[in-house]
C-alpha cells in the first residue's frame, strides 16, 4: 500500500497530519531522553518507567513490523468567553476526552486500510484447509516418493558435468519443495516465529520421509488439518494468532492529574 494512499484515508479519518516511517529506533531519540531528564514529563510516569523502554522501538511490541504509520490531530477545540473573575480552562480539558477521540479515529483508519481480525483468520483456516487437501494431491504423492528414496532419484536421473550437477540439484529441489511447500505455508496463519509449530511441521516431514507408514502420516495430517481448517473459519479465536491481532498494541495510560510543563496541549 501506498504511503500517499495512508494519508489519504487518514485525512477522510480526521486527521491532519500523517506519514508513514521505518520500524526503528529514531536517529534523534536521544532529544526524547534530554527532554525526560529536564523533567518535562512530570507525573507522566509511562513515559520514564519501564514502559519507556518498550516504547523506545515498535519492534519491542511488533517483531515483524517494517514501517510505522504516524498521525496526528489537531485538537483545538473553541475558546469560551473570557468572564472577568473566571478561571481559564486547559483547551484539552474543555472539549472530549482525546484518548476517546483518538482511539476512534484510528479504529475507524484500521477498518479502511485492513482486514478485520476475523476475516483475516478465516482466511487462515482456508489456507489451513488447502494446505490439508494438497496432501491427497496426486503431486504430492509422487514428490513425496522421490523424496523418500533420493538414491533412488540419483540413480535413475544421474547427469554427467558441472551442468549436469546443476539439472539434478534444481529438479531435486524442486520436488522437495512440491512435497512441503504447503507444510511451509501453514506457518503463516499459525504464526512464522511459533517454535513449536515449526518442530510440528518438521516432525511431520521427518515422519513422511522416514517411517514404514507414510500414508498414515500423510493422510493423518491431511484430516487434522481440514478439521482445525473448518474450526478456524466457525471460530476465527481458535487460531493462535487471533489473540494476538485482536489485542494489537494495548497499553494502559495513566489518568494526568496535574498538568505537564512543556508537553502540547497545555496551554
Amino acid at each position: 500500500m501506498r504511503a500517499e494512499t495512508i494519508q489519504k484515508v487518514a485525512r477522510e479519518c480526521g486527521f491532519e497530519l500523517a506519514g508513514v516511517a521505518p520500524a526503528h529506533l529514531p536517529a534523534d531519540f536521544e532529544r526524547y531522553h534530554d527532554w525526560v531528564n529536564q523533567g518535562l514529563a512530570g507525573e507522566m510516569r509511562y513515559l520514564t518507567d519501564r514502559r519507556a523502554d518498550v516504547r523506545r522501538n515498535v519492534r519491542n511490541l511488533l517483531p515483524n513490523a517494517r514501517s510505522v504509520i504516524c498521525v496526528g490531530k489537531l485538537y483545538n477545540t473553541p475558546d469560551p468567553p473570557i468572564e472577568e473573575g473566571h478561571a481559564r480552562i486547559s483547551r484539552y480539558a474543555r472539549g472530549q476526552d482525546y484518548h476517546v477521540v483518538m482511539r476512534a479515529a484510528l479504529e475507524k483508519m484500521a477498518a479502511r486500510l485492513s482486514l478485520s481480525t476475523e476475516t483475516a483468520a478465516r482466511f487462515g483456516g482456508g489456507l489451513l484447509i488447502a494446505s490439508g487437501l494438497y496432501q491427497l494431491t496426486p503431486l504430492k504423492n509422487m514428490c513425496l516418493a522421490k523424496c523418500r528414496s533420493p538414491i533412488g532419484f540419483i540413480l535413475t536421473a544421474w547427469r554427467e558435468g558441472r551442468f549436469g550437477a546443476l539439472h539434478m540439484g534444481v529438479v531435486h529441489g524442486a520436488t522437495c519443495l512440491g512435497c512441503c511447500w504447503m507444510l511451509m505455508a501453514i506457518l503463516f496463519p499459525l504464526g512464522l516465529m511459533n517454535a513449536a509449530v515449526m518442530a510440528l511441521v518438521m516432525l511431520i516431514v521427518f515422519a513422511e520421509k522416514t517411517l514404514v507408514w507414510e500414508r498414515v502420516a500423510v493422510w493423518g495430517t491431511a484430516a487434522v488439518l481440514m478439521l482445525y481448517g473448518a474450526a478456524v473459519v466457525a471460530a476465527p479465536p481458535l487460531l493462535p494468532t487471533y489473540r494476538m491481532a485482536a489485542s494489537g498494541m494495548k497499553m494502559e495510560m495513566p489518568a494526568m492529574e496535574k498538568s505537564m510543563p512543556g508537553m502540547p496541549g497545555n496551554r
